[in-house]
């Protein structure tokens, strides 16, 4: 660590258990400041483009829940087009 923050980041391993709150989906890293295995800043992203920030080591996969009434919305749409009517 370099002593400017005082702890550790995430470690790159733990992102394979991390999963998309919304779609469950695995999330691809965009790492803008690493350390060695870990992850200071960056950003998770999920399949479908949604983005979870990494500040200062800590990953934020929490959802707004207008957000998460948005995508869900949105996913039912598109299954709807796809598959039609029952």
């Amino acid at each position: 660590m370099d002593g400017k923050r005082g702890r550790g980041g995430v470690r790159e391993g733990l992102l394979l258990y991390l999963r998309c709150p919304v779609s469950g989906g695995k999330l691809h890293l965009e790492a803008t400041l690493k350390e060695e295995e870990e992850i200071l800043d960056g950003t998770l992203i999920s399949p479908e483009g949604a983005r979870y920030p990494i500040q200062d080591g800590i990953p934020n996969l929490v959802v707004e829940a207008d957000e998460k009434v948005r995508r869900t919305g949105d996913q039912f749409a598109f299954e709807f087009l796809e598959v039609g009517e029952p």
